[in-house]
């Protein structure tokens, strides 16, 4: 009855009947050791049969389950849906061995569609994140993008061959775009650097960090030589602005003290704001270059304003001079003022000013300088012996003369000369210099003047040349009685023979009252002593 029943439900039961059919044949002939094998192996028979329908059964239904899930992911199953489909009409015929076979078959369609789906999805991510990190650095991806558009549609449409090679092409094309980025950073950080080095900038921290750029580029760690070469780009910029803002802060500096001067600076800050603006929009070298050539227009200003102001004392100091000699300073103290206002636009024609100003000052006080008038007079020189010259100065000029000095040169010796401190205006001065002649007769002499003036270190020299009397030695008179007539030097009367008479040693005769009166000889200058 069992096996008819198993037969009933479609269970594959002919060897379960064969030896139920032996059984019987061998109960009925007797042989019931026999018959009983029979039926003990038709019972495994039927536990057997009905364990294969259990089995493929549920094979069959699991394949189905797992085509449900796939397709409820978004997996397209057809080929699996065909081999379950062929699965389930082989357990419909009771082909239970055929059937698990196919369920088999339908699994692994659906694993290797999985595994192609796991690996395609991260293939896609990384190479989309690759995408998002070049996004990031401002890289242009739209190239890259409709690749990886083309290769989403590849995978939604399961077409994993083609989307592999479309994602391997995304991938290259993003790799080349990081690379070359990366490479162009570099370059840039490179040429940064080497502008800073031309700021005198110390850079060694920069190169440093550039230098693993380079390394870990070279590796192809890109996102590390990415990060490195970009701290070396803020780093180098950092250590520029910093140089900027210091030659900025420097020049203001030097600014407000010569503004304090009262120095045209204004249009100078305004460049300097021009600069900070070039280095606000990393124009780093404009705004250098600008800063230089700023710090050069501060010193030509500073050696300006050094020259204005020298030039101001002396022209001042001129015109108090003038002023304390009375003299006429309207016309300097004009140039003065107009130099005042035009350094505010022009140093160079403030100084011209100053200058003129000074030249005013100082050609009105040259109607103040002395003028020194030099004469030359002797007491009877001896050859051999000592004797005085008494050199006459007088100042006819509108100034003082101050520390007057007299040279001498000639046939003599100069044993020393008197110094005059001061001679007034209008004033008479001697200096008396003590000479020894070398022979007597006529002697040349040379003498030259020189003096300051009552401000100032200039000094005015005059010259003079006379001639000196020599005589030889002895007496430089007598007294005697005339031998024969002859004429008076001084009162140019007859001296008769008899009269008392004082003979010079010049050769010049005198009534003795005469020279008495006198006390000099009219002739030489000699003096008498009686």
């Amino acid at each position: 009855m069992r096996v008819e029943k198993a037969s009933g439900e479609g269970l594959h039961v002919g060897t379960a009947d064969r030896c139920v059919a032996d059984g019987i044949e061998a109960f009925n002939s007797g042989r019931y050791e026999e018959a009983l094998k029979f039926a003990m192996r038709c019972d495994t028979e039927m536990e057997r049969a009905e364990l294969q329908k259990e089995i493929s059964a549920r094979a069959v239904e699991n394949a189905r389950r797992k085509i449900v899930d796939a397709t409820a992911e978004g997996i397209k199953a057809d080929a699996a849906e065909t081999v379950v489909k062929r699965a389930e009409g082989l357990l419909a015929k009771g082909k239970y061995p055929e059937a698990l076979t196919a369920a088999i078959a339908t699994g692994d369609i659906l694993h290797e569609i999985r595994e192609n789906f796991d690996s395609a999805r991260i293939a896609f991510s990384a190479v989309r994140e690759q995408m998002e990190r070049l996004k990031k650095v401002n890289i242009d991806t739209s190239e890259c993008n409709d690749i990886l558009e083309k290769a989403h549609e590849q995978l939604a449409a399961q077409s994993f061959d083609e989307f592999r090679e479309t994602i391997a092409l995304c991938a290259t094309k993003s790799s080349a775009l990081f690379e070359a980025s990366i490479g162009a950073l570099v370059t840039e950080t490179e040429a940064l650097i080497s502008r800073a080095n031309s700021m005198g900038i110390n850079t060694k921290a920069c190169e440093d960090l550039l230098e693993i750029a380079q390394t870990s580029f070279s590796e192809k760690l890109w996102d590390f030589a990415y990060q490195q070469a970009q701290d070396c780009r803020s780093k180098c910029g950092e250590l520029i602005d910093r140089k900027i803002d210091g030659l900025a802060l420097e020049a203001n500096a030097r600014l407000r003290a010569l503004g304090d001067l009262g120095a045209g600076v204004n249009a100078i800050r305004k460049e300097i704001a021009e600069a900070r603006a070039h280095a606000g929009s990393d124009d780093h070298l404009k705004a250098f270059e600008t800063l230089m050539a700023i710090d050069q227009k501060i010193s030509l200003i500073e050696d300006s304003n050094r020259e204005y102001m020298d030039t101001s004392i002396a022209a001042e100091s001129a015109i108090e001079n003038l002023r304390s000699l009375g003299g006429n300073v309207k016309e300097a103290e004009r140039l003065l003022a107009l130099a005042d206002l035009e350094k505010e636009k022009d140093y160079e024609s403030a100084i011209e000013l100053l200058t003129e100003a000074m030249d005013t000052a100082q050609t009105e006080m040259e109607s103040f300088a002395p003028e020194i008038e030099v004469s030359i007079e002797t007491e009877g020189l001896q050859e051999g012996q000592r004797g005085d010259v008494v050199i006459v100065l007088r100042n006819t000029g509108r100034a003082a003369a101050r520390s007057l000095r007299v040279d001498l040169s000639g046939e003599f010796e100069v044993v020393d000369v008197s110094e005059l401190p001061l001679l007034e205006s209008g004033k008479e001065g001697r200096v008396t210099a003590r000479i020894v002649p070398k022979h007597k007769g006529e002697l040349s002499v040379a003498a030259v003047v020189s003096s300051k003036r009552p401000f100032g270190s200039a000094t005015d020299t005059c010259e003079l040349e006379a001639t000196l009397r020599v005589f030889a030695p002895g007496p430089p008179f007598k007294i005697s009685r005339a031998a024969d007539v002859t004429k008076c030097q001084l009162c140019q009367g007859k001296i008769k023979t008899g009269f008392d008479i004082v003979s010079c040693r010049c050769g010049g005769d005198l009534h003795l009252m005469c020279a008495k009166r006198a006390q000099n000889c009219p002739v030489c200058g000699q003096k008498f002593e009686f």
